[in-house]
């Protein structure tokens, strides 16, 4: 596996490359070149589903991420949209989250909802 291949990977999820997933790729390549095909194995590993459909892995990660309050639940996030969740099952999730988290945890998530939101109208 080649960076080419690894970085279509993150291009076709999310559109982009984020920030920590470069970081990461970088600071491997340069410690422990042999390690990233693993990290990445692992990574395909963990997401793909023969079970749950793309559109379904991405809102559950957009949520547990919610409830962490982690910036990987932004790109979970827009990975969501472009697997077709629509706003309103997103905002369902972000209700889940407040029902086990809180209003901060909601408020995260209509915060993220609402930068993807207008970063959608803003490329549309």
């Amino acid at each position: 596996m080649n960076m080419n291949d690894i970085n279509r990977v993150y291009q076709n999820l999310f559109g982009f490359i984020p920030a920590p997933t470069e970081a990461r790729h970088e600071v491997t390549l340069q410690v422990r070149p042999e390690e990233l095909e693993l990290h990445e194995m692992f990574r395909k590993n963990s997401m793909e589903s023969k079970y749950i459909p793309e559109k379904y892995v991405q809102i559950m990660l957009f949520g547990m991420l919610l409830m962490l309050a982690a910036p990987g639940a932004k790109v979970h996030l827009i990975a969501s949209r472009r697997a077709g969740a629509s706003w309103d099952e997103l905002f369902d999730v972000a209700k889940l989250a407040f029902l086990f988290k809180g209003l901060s945890a909601f408020n995260f998530g209509m915060s993220l909802i609402k930068e993807v939101m207008e970063s959608e109208k803003n490329n549309n």
